[in-house]
């Protein structure tokens, strides 16, 4: 192209607008989600060029740690502690870290631990907490793309959307208390860990019995928080999904 807005916009190459549509609807096959954040700001390009370029799963983290840090991480230099996180940096201030395990063990003793060894870390430095949790959404999302995968390998269009939605999902809009909800991101990371280790003990024979166990073993994440105790429901449901794709026959299936 030699730059001008015909050879940008005319006969070899697309429109601005035209350009959105064809890669929001068309690349998704190739690309997902993440090629239409990537590749949409630049019209210039052929369409029949676009459509050669893919994203690979290596570099899906990347791309979400990027999205969360427009979101979220470009705003942390102004924010501050809020709502129930008070409370705790106080007692963090008052008691030290220890003092967290005297007033939230009795009640959510697992979370304790998650709060106490924060407090260690971090003390009552206000950005870190907000880095912290930031970087737990992040692996959070990281981790359901890898479950993702494991389910139905190779489609990576439905695993970007799903990956980027957990990551910069709008209707949760307290990112901000980040002392309160670190139990929580931590609590799911535990769960999809233990959903990955279980799909790879079903379809890897050598690890087996050691996959299990340690699926296990992350399963009593739950306890850290009880949010997320209703998503053990779906254990059944992805273990029916992926030996069902190793053996479709259904009596076989019932044996195993």
């Amino acid at each position: 192209a030699d730059g001008s807005p015909g050879a940008c916009f005319g006969r070899n190459g697309i429109g601005l607008k035209a350009g959105y549509k064809k890669y929001a609807t068309g690349m998704g096959r190739e690309g997902g989600i993440v090629q239409y954040i990537l590749l949409a700001p630049t019209p210039i390009l052929k369409a029949s060029e676009m459509r050669t370029l893919k994203i690979r799963n290596w570099e899906v983290p990347a791309v979400l740690l990027w999205v969360s840090l427009l979101a979220f991480g470009i705003l942390i230099p102004w924010l501050g502690f809020y709502a129930d996180d008070w409370p705790y940096l106080y007692t963090v201030h008052a008691f030290g870290p220890q003092g967290l395990n005297d007033f939230i063990s009795w009640q959510r003793p697992f979370s304790a631990w998650v709060l106490v060894a924060s407090a260690w870390l971090f003390g009552q430095s206000i950005w870190a907490y907000h880095v912290f949790i930031l970087v737990l959404r992040w692996l959070d999302a990281v981790l359901l793309f890898w479950l993702a995968q494991k389910i139905w390998p190779g489609m990576i269009k439905q695993a970007d959307w799903i990956a980027m939605i957990l990551a910069i999902y709008p209707a949760f809009k307290q990112q901000t208390i980040p002392f309160e909800y670190l139990p929580h991101f931590v609590a799911l990371a535990f769960l999809f860990l233990s959903f990955i280790t279980m799909i790879e003990a079903v379809r890897g024979p050598r690890l087996r019995v050691p996959l299990f166990v340690i699926s296990l073993i992350l399963s009593l994440g739950i306890f850290i928080i009880e949010y997320f105790a209703g998503l053990e429901l779906l254990r059944p449901v992805l273990l029916g999904i992926v030996l069902y794709a190793q053996s479709p026959d259904l009596k076989r299936l019932l044996r195993r």
